[in-house]
């Protein structure tokens, strides 16, 4: 026998003991596995006949049926509690409602961590910057009111004055809160239908505003000053009144003057009547055709 014939008979030898080598692996080394698993399928056969396939149906839509029940009750509660929301879901939400912030406005918000309240775990921040009244209270309406539950905490304000491009007054308020927002880490706080809460907000008296200020407004629109102005004529229109220095102005009623308005022009009395606003301190001012007096004193003031 040559060689070459030799190896061929030695490789075709060891190409059918592997099928062999398998084989009994296979029978000696898995048969215990396969039984135990052909037992276990003959159990879930047995178990599975014993269903019926329209009574399984049945109580599926029963199940469906409570689900959307207990689904619809929980969208239409005000708050709900989602499940491991995203921090940065915040920051959006943030920047949503802060629209209406312009250059004169700040808002930042930090992250700093998160704790456990109960069974919730909640996410930390820290939001601050400068607004007025209305913008922060929107703002804060906003995250209270918000349908996943959101709370503020820590809160610390106080005002302060800055003056716009036009050189008028603005009141402003620094603020610095903190802010928790909830997160449950299961799904039974939370629908799957989500409709957000009316966030919008009505007016409301800016309880920061000065009733009396210093920082009364330049005459940048060069307005009438009716202190040391005199009444020159009544018309059947308006009136023609002049300042101190001179300049002569025609007004009807309800037309604006620095610092308030012309109220009324009274044709019996040949007199025309003002409302001034001194930051804070309103005087009511006449004007009277046959005076010589350049200096009118107030009729009255209130606050």
């Amino acid at each position: 026998m040559n060689r070459k014939l030799k190896n061929t008979l030695i490789l075709a030898g060891f190409l059918l003991m592997i099928p062999v080598i398998w084989a009994i692996i296979f029978f000696f080394f898995q048969s215990g596995k396969i039984k135990e698993k052909t037992k276990e399928l003959v159990a879930l056969e047995q178990e599975n006949a014993l269903y019926d396939p329209n009574q399984l149906k049945e109580q599926l839509e029963d199940l469906i049926f409570k689900f959307s029940i207990l689904d619809s009750l929980l969208a239409n509660r005000k708050y709900n509690v989602p499940k491991n929301v995203h921090q940065a879901k915040f920051y959006s939400f943030l920047s949503e409602q802060s629209k209406g912030f312009t250059d004169l406005y700040s808002l930042n918000v930090e992250y700093k961590g998160n704790s456990q309240d109960g069974i919730f775990m909640t996410y930390d921040y820290i939001v601050a910057g400068q607004a007025d009244f209305m913008l922060l209270y929107r703002v804060m309406y906003a995250i209270e009111q918000s349908k996943e539950l959101k709370k503020i905490k820590k809160i610390d304000l106080n005002s302060t004055v800055i003056f716009d491009k036009q050189q008028k007054p603005r009141f402003l308020l620094n603020f610095n809160f903190e802010v928790k927002v909830y997160s449950s880490p299961d799904d039974r706080f939370v629908s799957t239908i989500f409709n957000e809460n009316d966030l919008r907000t009505t007016l409301n008296y800016d309880i920061f505003y000065p009733l009396l200020r210093n920082d009364i407004e330049p005459n940048i629109e060069e307005l009438l000053e009716v202190n040391g102005a005199k009444l020159l004529a009544i018309l059947p229109d308006g009136i023609f009144v002049m300042s101190d220095n001179s300049k002569t102005f025609y007004l009807t009623e309800g037309d604006p003057v620095y610092l308030g308005f012309l109220t009324k022009i009274d044709r019996e009395k040949n007199s025309a009547q003002f409302v001034i606003n001194r930051g804070g301190i309103v005087e009511k001012i006449e004007l009277s055709l046959f005076s010589n007096n350049l200096n009118p004193k107030p009729k009255g003031n209130s606050l």
